[in-house]
């Protein structure tokens, strides 16, 4: 909505800072003219408040198209056909609505080489080792909000797939959304004590490949969980009904499969005699895979906290167990393929 808009300026109005925040110079802008950097250049704002949560501390940024050929493709709605650039910022803002402190996400992935992960709840330190490792100079004492920025840029695409940024055309809009964290019950300092790896980050394969080359043994070993996850699916539920009835199909000519269990959708495709499974819902997905001739499957990717992938995996293989008749819902899809 416009930054005008009756809800937009009621909220400016009751948190002051979103008007310093608009007038800082944050990638992508709607007009890459220097002298035009500053100052509330959006086409789109939305505005929301919630309460500061353990996930939320463990967030970390997904900046595209700053300084490299990463893009988003869009494939419906208003901006169908195009593609957009993305920026990601977190403030810490004090109990007079002063910026406190701005934390900014590598840039790109180039700019991320020889860093360690940053998260969310880094910008109430006010200091880091150059690696990222050690965090110093904490301000949770005087942190009142914390808020997250996307900042968008929506381009025509070019098609120029030369490896430049040619290929964003002309900008139509530039859209940015704030959420605005509020204090949990405890205070911020509490809420991080009481977070971790373990319970907020959302793993991805991105975050597991750089834990091994970091030596980060949290990590490495949630790795192990989600191995373990994989053999729990593929012993009570693929090895007990799930491969057979996909053989079927693929013996009557369909290749792919679904099914809903409980909040839990199912998708199964082959290729190549590659057999992949996605289980996914609301919050959470991960992905198994067999290869061809192969006895374990094995995880080929995933994207959630730990506590969601379990949850995910579990109540699924509890539903294949305990109420057989479910095993109906998995059916040949014609519309699913490899994913």
């Amino acid at each position: 909505m416009r930054v005008d808009a009756r809800k937009n300026w009621r909220l400016r109005q009751q948190y002051p800072f979103v008007d310093q925040i608009l007038k800082q110079a944050m990638e992508p802008f709607r007009v890459e003219s220097a002298d035009q950097k500053g100052g509330i250049f959006v086409d789109d704002l939305t505005i929301k408040v919630e309460r500061a949560d353990g996930d939320f501390l463990y967030r970390r940024g997904r900046n595209t198209g700053l300084g490299e050929d990463s893009f988003t493709f869009y494939m419906r709605g208003k901006h169908k056909d195009h593609i957009s650039k993305c920026g990601q910022y977190v403030f810490a803002i004090d109990r007079d609505y002063k910026i406190l402190n701005r934390l900014n996400f590598p840039r790109n992935r180039e700019a991320a080489r020889g860093q360690s992960t940053v998260h969310a709840f880094y910008v109430m330190w006010t200091s880091q080792s150059d690696d990222g490792r050690l965090l110093s100079n904490p301000i949770h004492d005087k942190t009142a909000y914390l808020v997250w920025v996307d900042v968008k840029t929506y381009h025509k695409n070019t098609g120029n797939d030369d490896g430049s940024d040619g290929r964003f055309g002309e900008c139509l809009e530039r859209s940015v959304a704030i959420t605005i964290y509020l204090p949990p019950k405890e205070d911020f300092k509490k809420l991080e004590e009481n977070s971790s790896h373990w319970s907020n980050l959302r793993l991805d394969s991105d975050i597991l490949i750089k834990a091994i080359f970091e030596n980060n043994h949290d990590i490495t070993q949630m790795n192990g969980c989600l191995w373990e996850l994989c053999k729990f699916f593929q012993d009570e539920v693929w090895d007990k009904g799930m491969k057979q009835a996909f053989e079927q199909f693929e013996n009557d000519g369909v290749r792919g499969a679904s099914g809903q269990f409980g909040t839990t959708k199912v998708l199964a495709a082959e290729l190549c005699d590659y057999h992949r499974v996605m289980l996914q819902n609301d919050d959470c997905y991960i992905s198994f895979q067999l290869r061809p001739g192969a006895i374990d499957m094995y995880v080929l990717g995933e994207d959630g906290t730990l506590p969601q992938l379990r949850q995910l995996v579990r109540s699924m293989v509890l539903m294949w167990i305990q109420q057989p008749e479910c095993h109906a819902d998995f059916n040949a899809d014609t519309n699913v393929s490899v994913m």
